[in-house]
């Protein structure tokens, strides 16, 4: 599993807030294998995203669109379709304020040689219930998402530049 801890939204120098995630997409790519047989079976590759409920002090698992929270290779004239992208977009209309995010791989074990994850993106906003905004001062968020083994890894405010420096990579557990 994946465990994302959100950086928290600055609204003003006293005020913080959480996340409004309103998509999560996971980047998949299937290369085929003529190898593997049969040519035209397909494993699902599942997944499951949970919100971290500070309330109850834990994971919760979301409601996925159409209930769909996997993805699959396509079969056409008996073969396994490779595709260099494929976005899985879960949509989530419901207002949350969290800090966390936990995505889980399902049986990873079975997704063979040909299944591969490119990547995951997470959306959202500040909650609409929680702004708090005085006057406007928008800063420019520089991010890095690239692996770091320092848990206590803080972004830095460069208020002078309007600069928010997140660029110390992303530290996961």
């Amino acid at each position: 599993s994946f465990d994302f801890k959100l950086t928290p939204i600055r609204m003003t120098d006293t005020v913080n807030t959480n996340w409004d995630i309103t998509q999560i997409t996971l980047d998949w790519r299937f290369v085929y294998d003529p190898k593997v047989v049969p040519n035209d079976a397909v494993q699902p590759n599942e997944f499951e995203i949970y919100f971290y409920n500070d309330a109850t002090g834990d994971y919760e698992e979301i409601a996925y669109p159409n209930n769909v929270n996997y993805y699959e290779s396509t079969v056409l004239n008996g073969l396994r379709q490779s595709t260099d992208s494929y976005t899985s977009s879960i949509s989530y209309p419901t207002e949350v304020n969290i800090q966390r995010v936990r995505i889980v791989l399902k049986n990873v074990g079975s997704w063979g040689t040909e299944t591969f994850l490119n990547g995951i993106n997470i959306y959202g906003h500040a909650p609409e219930s929680e702004v708090v905004c005085a006057k406007a001062q928008f800063l420019f968020w520089e991010y890095s998402a690239s692996l770091t083994d320092d848990p206590n890894n803080e972004p830095v405010e460069d208020l002078n530049n309007y600069v928010y420096r997140d660029t110390g990579g992303t530290y996961i557990r």
